[in-house]
């Protein structure tokens, strides 16, 4: 629809002057009397008839009293109030898009009612008004004031009043493109508990203080009432600003996590027995999170998010890739361990120097040397490496653990320059999370990957079941570690008792990892600058199992 040609505006427009106290004796009946006009096209100032009058614009009853901006303001928001929103646009200088305004405003509010309250016109025909909405469902009162602009124009070469359309007579700070619409704000969380309903608290659980607050403002809760706020959007879509809450969200249930509040004081207890350790402990059988602890608490979150060089606790998805392309097809396959090995441009050397010719591939895992793993570099590729991991361990996936914050713990590259033979044993780019590396543990422990969660419910991605004949030999290779690898005389022995230990080279430092299992507990220990993976992530991890499976 094609907006009219514009009213021109009279010159020099003859001033009337109101008779005194008709205003207030008769308030009520002259906007009655207004909305009258707009229908009947009343003109006796000009002695036409009303057939004759246009049909857009309005024409003040000169008997009033009250100016015509004042009549003419007053017209409009009487048609307004009253939802007859084509004879609201008729009386503006731009018919459809007032009209488009004024339907849209009534559509994206839920608008159930509208009152308006004029009051009286200032100079230069400008009108302020106060508007109650009922907006929203069900129905929340929202008020504010406003105003708008009248003069006198003509059209169809006859004289008449009109209200200057503008977008921020529906709110004063709307622009051209932009409209009024409702927002939700989601219940507020009651508090954060643990998986038996135990109250979360920085008192309780120090490390947990910032991702509680990530669970109030992320995660989704049951019961309570969404709050309704009032935004200007633009033509796009975007949120341009929030203007106002016209219902404030009700208090949620409580969301209830999977931490169990026992084992995440043993994971603190062991995180802080080294400075810059961090600790995660997740249930094999259901991928639920037990513990996320760190020290310091306050720090930056590394148990669950930290993107560090697992080092040879990686061995564990290097031995699955040897496994599953039949590289290693017995432990006891010999497998040279040299002390310096050429690959990929590189001399690599063993973390401590070692050499071992005669090894078996069972004594190069749970004695961790390195340059055996490395050795196949030229037998596999990083891609062969990255889907494996992919594959059985959930890894370059995005796991949403219950924050609806899609997140990748975990990542093997795989671009030409990257090294086979330093991937191998868990180095070169990849990156991981103690919480990534105890789910590692957990997929061998319970036979196939589950997704890491935090909130129960939460929709966990899958990963392939590894072969039975593969993870049994992966079970082997992690209790011989605890028999007699670098686990031995470190983690408490027990015939259900695995791990892995791995010491992560970072420039001149080295970063002290540990994963290990028993029962339905799998942990990973990391200690930052802490040295070989069994002087320090070992004890703590030890420590917690002992605390949790004795």
């Amino acid at each position: 629809m094609s907006e009219p040609e514009p009213p021109r505006r009279n010159p020099k427009p003859r001033r009337r002057v109101p008779r005194r106290g008709v205003l207030g004796a008769v308030g009520a009946l002259v906007v009655a009397v207004a909305v009258t006009l707009v229908a009947t096209g009343f003109a006796s100032a000009h002695g036409r008839s009303a057939a004759a009058a246009p049909t857009l614009g309005f024409s003040p009853d000169p008997r009033s009293g009250a100016s015509g901006a004042q009549q003419t303001g007053e017209a409009f928001l009487a048609a307004w109030q009253r939802g007859d929103l084509h004879a609201a646009a008729n009386l503006t200088d731009a018919p459809a898009a007032a009209g488009a305004a004024l339907a849209a405003y009534q559509r994206d509010l839920h608008l159930s009612g509208l009152t308006t309250q004029p009051n009286t016109t200032g100079s230069a025909g400008w009108l302020t008004f106060s508007i109650e909405a009922q907006v929203g469902s069900p129905a929340s009162p929202w008020s504010y004031t406003s105003g708008l602009a009248a003069y006198q124009g003509t059209v169809q070469g006859q004289s008449r009043w009109f209200v200057k359309w503008s977008p921020s007579i529906e709110f004063t700070s709307l622009k051209a493109g932009e409209h009024l619409a409702l927002g939700t704000t989601k219940p507020t969380v009651s508090e954060v508990d643990d998986a038996s309903g135990r109250a979360i608290t920085s008192v309780n659980a120090p490390s947990l203080a910032n991702l509680v607050h990530t669970i109030e403002q992320n995660a989704t809760p049951s019961g309570g009432r969404a709050g309704t706020t009032v935004e200007i959007e633009k033509a796009d879509g975007t949120v341009a600003g929030q203007v106002a809450t016209v219902a404030r969200p009700t208090a949620a249930a409580a969301v209830r996590t999977t931490i169990d509040l026992s084992v995440q004081a043993a994971a603190q207890k062991a995180a802080d027995r080294a400075p810059n350790s961090s600790v995660a402990v997740v249930k094999p059988s259901t991928g639920a999170i037990l513990a996320i602890a760190n020290n310091p608490p306050g720090g930056p979150d590394t148990a669950m998010v930290g993107k560090l060089a697992p080092g040879s606790t990686f061995k564990v998805v290097s031995s699955a890739t040897l496994l599953d392309q039949n590289l290693v097809t017995s432990l006891s396959q010999p497998v040279p361990c040299p002390k310096v090995l050429e690959a990929d441009g590189l001399a690599l050397h063993n973390s401590e120097q070692e050499a071992a010719p005669g090894n078996d591939f069972l004594q190069d895992f749970a004695q961790s040397c390195n340059n055996a793993f490395s050795s196949f570099y030229n037998k596999l590729t990083t891609s062969d490496i990255s889907a494996t991991a992919r594959k059985y361990f959930g890894f370059d996936e995005p796991w949403d653990i219950g924050l609806n914050q899609p997140t990748t713990y975990a990542h093997v590259p795989y671009a030409a320059e990257d090294s086979a033979a330093e991937e191998m044993v868990g180095q070169d780019k990849i990156t991981a999370s103690p919480l990534a590396m105890a789910s590692v543990a957990a997929t061998v422990a319970d036979g196939r990957f589950r997704q890491p969660i935090l909130i129960p419910g939460t929709t966990q991605i899958t990963a392939d079941r590894m072969p039975a004949d593969d993870l049994s030999n992966l079970r082997t290779l992690m209790h011989s570690v605890i028999t007699q690898g670098t686990l031995a005389g470190v983690v408490t022995p027990s015939a259900d008792t695995y791990g892995k230990t791995g010491t992560a080279e970072v420039g001149a430092s080295n970063n002290s990892w540990t994963i290990a299992y028993r029962g339905d507990y799998a942990v990973c220990a990391l200690a930052v600058d802490g040295g070989y993976g069994a002087s320090v992530a070992g004890p703590e991890a030890n420590s917690v199992l002992r605390t949790v499976e004795p």
